[in-house]
């Protein structure tokens, strides 16, 4: 089978769990698969019965690779802690870098 989450929601996903200062993915995955708890992060991923498990985090970060995972989530994180919107920075992650294997 393909990939099963779009790589956006995992990657909105990650900055979430480091924003709100998961310290690793089973709890952050505990608290995402919960009704009330993990709402918000569903709705605000796109997610809609499917929930990805810390295997979907992992598996993610290999197709696109480590580095490139930290550095957009290290972007985005600065962002979000420090109350600007992206102006002259643009974070993409192409096609071809999340469906290509390494």
């Amino acid at each position: 089978g393909g990939n099963c989450y779009d790589p956006a929601s995992l990657l909105f996903l990650e900055v979430a769990a480091k924003v709100d200062g998961y310290p690793d993915y089973a709890s952050f995955c505990r608290d995402l698969e919960q009704a009330e708890k993990g709402r918000c992060y569903r709705d605000l991923a796109g997610l809609d019965e499917a929930i990805p498990g810390q295997d979907s985090f992992s598996n993610f970060r290999k197709r696109v690779g480590h580095s490139v995972v930290d550095q957009t989530m290290d972007i985005m994180v600065q962002f979000i802690k420090s109350g600007t919107k992206p102006s002259q920075q643009v974070v993409y992650l192409s096609p071809e870098a999340v469906t290509s294997a390494p």
